[in-house]
């Protein structure tokens, strides 16, 4: 998918919401890297809170 495709799917009112990206259980922040011929979108394995 292109983000040109993704945005298309968007609601131009909706453009201000968060986007949430989701793996299994919980949550995790996310990586954007944007390189010449893709953005890549990954987790961020340093969760925002430990159980440590």
């Amino acid at each position: 998918m292109t983000l040109k495709d993704f945005l298309e799917r968007v609601n131009r009112n909706d453009l201000d919401k968060m986007m949430i990206f989701r793996e299994g259980k919980g949550w995790s922040n996310i990586k954007i890297k944007v390189e010449e011929n893709e953005i890549s979108i990954s987790c961020d394995r340093n969760r925002p809170f430990s159980s440590d």
